[in-house]
This record gives C-alpha cells, structure tokens and sequence, in this order.
C-alpha cells in the first residue's frame, strides 16, 4: 500500500483522488461509501472519509450555536445539526463554508502524513 503522498519537495508521489457524497439529511450512504472504498482500496489507495457534521463539536466551542446541538433524538439531531450549519453558512456569509471546513481537514490530514513521510533534518 501507499503510505508516503509527497516527495521532499512537496509532489504528490501518485495521483490524489477526492470524492463528495451529497444527500438527503438522513440518507444510508454507507453501502455506497462502503463499495467506494473496497474499489479504491484495490487500486492501493488510502481511504480517509470526513463528514461535515462531525466538525460541529468542535466549532461549538468557539462558534456558539444559536440552538445547542442535540444528539438525540434522531430528529431533534437532525434538526439542531440543520439549524448549525444554516447558522455558519450564515455567520460567514458563504454557503461554501462547510465545503471549505473539509478542505481545511484535507490539508491538516496531508501535513501530518508529509511530516511522518520526510525524513526531518
């Protein structure tokens, strides 16, 4: 398997591939993330999965929400998880910020592999 993703330069040593399930709150992905992965893991790459979501424990410390975040019941969670992610789209004034949270954790992913990967002098 592939551990290393860049070169000491900086280069990615193999090609880099990013896929984005979208759906319905509530929807099972999982049988499809699940195929996804099997597929790729064949072809030798590594999976690595972020869910938006689970950022909002994090960000609440920092980024109140204006609803406090319910895990339970399913619905109330459904809810509360809405109404956070409506609220940060909407404190940032950018729909995209969510989408720019998982590029975030993109990067902090590839420089901790960078830093175990290249030798430090």
């Amino acid at each position: 398997m592939k551990t290393a993703t860049a070169d000491q330069q900086g280069n990615l040593l193999f090609p880099e591939l990013l896929f984005a399930f979208v759906a319905p709150i509530g929807a099972n992905l999982e049988s499809s993330i699940e195929a996804l992965t099997k597929q790729l893991k064949v072809h030798d790459y590594q999976v690595e999965p972020i869910k938006i979501s689970d950022f909002f424990d994090k960000l609440k410390n920092n980024i109140k929400p204006q609803v406090p975040l319910e895990k339970s019941p399913e619905h109330r969670r459904y809810e509360t998880y809405i109404k956070y992610g409506n609220q940060l789209r909407s404190d940032f004034d950018r729909d995209s910020i969510l989408a720019e949270l998982a590029v975030a954790e993109i990067c902090v992913r590839r420089l901790k592999k960078f830093r175990k990967s290249v030798p430090q002098k």
